[in-house]
């Protein structure tokens, strides 16, 4: 993993005390779980009310990935206790089914915070759906849009006529804040991705928190958010120009449009935000000549970007201002997710069908103990043809990685086991 520094997972101001709430609140010490659940919640909190100068808004996706019972749920319990404290938890979604329930969830209230736990599967689900279940489809393209359009405006699809003729308007949804924390795995996430995956630009938008930590657990009373942090925000917020929504807003009233406070910047952080898009972009150029796991890049000031006003409206609500500390901030804290994400996916995902049938059979020696008869391989691999599980297993002994076990019995009764060769296991 690459090196995080110490301040980098403390934000200055108001996020750094939600966020370390959230660890104080959790039975793990997660601190990176804790700091994306943070980000994100002050993210939602924002919603609509802040722009930076170029436009950005405060809506984050972001990911914990880490592995099975090793304190990433216990960050969402934070988050539904610091909006029900702060009298936004009507704000609060889960998953969606299709881009029509997404859009009926923002034009009840365009600021939304989804939920989203084993969010590996769900996301596997939105890009490998097929004809059968093409509502599940139309999701992660939705979930994309909803992402870039935040200071414009969401046009839904235009919906065929009713049985009495009348057609039906898109829905238009005017600078929607739809924010994502989701909980994953690390084998459920990277499973089945390609690289062919990240130049579409969906996956870029998410930032992935990973931990390979697993803390010991501390048994814990229910911690209540504090008053003192909550009273703080609240004071920030309406400096702000931002109050709680009403029931009826939510309940799918009139929603006036905000008009957003332009939060400047010092030129010592646009100074900040100029070096990682010159970063981005030669890391961009590589991406073009082959190697497509660093179209990670492709949102990266923009990600950088959203942090820092988040950051900087929260620190200095008073006079809001996007200063060298918060772009600094941001832009070391996305430069070290970006190298985080990119070491798993080299790690992990296959760039071409011959590589992503070879770590199949791997997968499925392993999950079997090591060792697994041809027959029940064939089995556990039937989406692949003959050929190219005969290729793979052709090249996995070329390379050493796995061993024909020698068995005693000759012709028909002979059977071809398989074991991963020691140095594989």
């Amino acid at each position: 993993m690459s090196d995080w520094k110490k301040s980098t997972l403390n934000p200055p101001g108001l996020v750094g005390d939600v966020v370390a709430w959230i660890r104080e609140a959790s039975g793990m010490d997660q601190p990176k779980f804790a700091l994306a659940a943070g980000l994100t919640t002050c993210g939602t909190l924002l919603g609509r009310g802040v722009k930076d100068y170029t436009g950005q808004r405060t809506n984050l996706y972001t990911l914990a990935v880490g592995y099975t019972s090793a304190g990433k749920n216990a960050p969402i319990q934070a988050i539904q206790a610091i909006m029900s404290a702060m009298l936004r938890d009507r704000l609060l979604a889960g998953k969606v089914t299709s881009d029509t329930a997404l859009e009926i969830l923002l034009a009840a209230y365009p600021v939304r915070l989804f939920l989203l736990d084993e969010v590996g599967h769900y996301i596997t689900s939105l890009r490998t759906a097929g004809a059968s279940n093409g509502h599940l489809k139309t999701v992660m393209p939705a979930l994309t849009e909803c992402w870039s359009c935040a200071a414009s405006a969401y046009v839904g699809k235009a919906r065929a006529a009713d049985s009495n003729g009348k057609w039906k308007p898109p829905r238009i949804i005017q600078e929607p804040c739809a924010c994502l924390y989701g909980t994953s795995a690390p084998g459920v996430l990277f499973d089945g991705m390609s690289e062919a995956d990240f130049t579409d630009g969906s996956i870029p938008r998410f930032l992935a928190f990973i931990s390979e930590t697993r803390p010991e657990y501390v048994a814990k009373p229910a911690i209540a958010f504090p008053d003192e942090l909550k009273n703080a925000l609240n004071a920030a917020l309406l400096r702000l120009g931002i109050s709680p929504p009403n029931g009826d807003d939510i309940d799918g009233g009139a929603v006036a449009v905000p008009v957003a406070r332009v939060v400047e910047e010092t030129q010592d952080a646009a100074d900040v935000f100029e070096a990682l898009e010159e970063l981005k972009h030669a890391e961009l150029m590589n991406a073009d000549r082959g190697d497509n796991v660093l179209y990670l890049w492709g949102k990266a000031v923009e990600n950088a970007r959203r942090v820092a006003l988040t950051v900087a409206a929260l620190r200095r609500s008073k006079s809001p201002r996007v200063e060298k500390v918060d772009a600094e901030y941001s832009a070391d804290l996305v430069i070290t997710l970006i190298a985080d994400m990119i070491r798993y996916v080299r790690e992990n995902v296959a760039t071409t069908k011959a590589e992503r049938v070879a770590r199949d059979i791997v997968r499925c020696i392993k999950r079997n103990g090591g060792r697994i008869d041809r027959g029940e391989l064939t089995r556990l691999t039937q989406k692949y043809t003959r050929d190219e599980r005969a290729d793979a297993i052709d090249d996995l002994l070329d390379a050493r990685q796995i061993e024909i076990v020698p068995t005693r019995g000759t012709g028909a009764k002979s059977i071809t086991v398989y074991r991963l060769a020691p140095a594989a296991g």
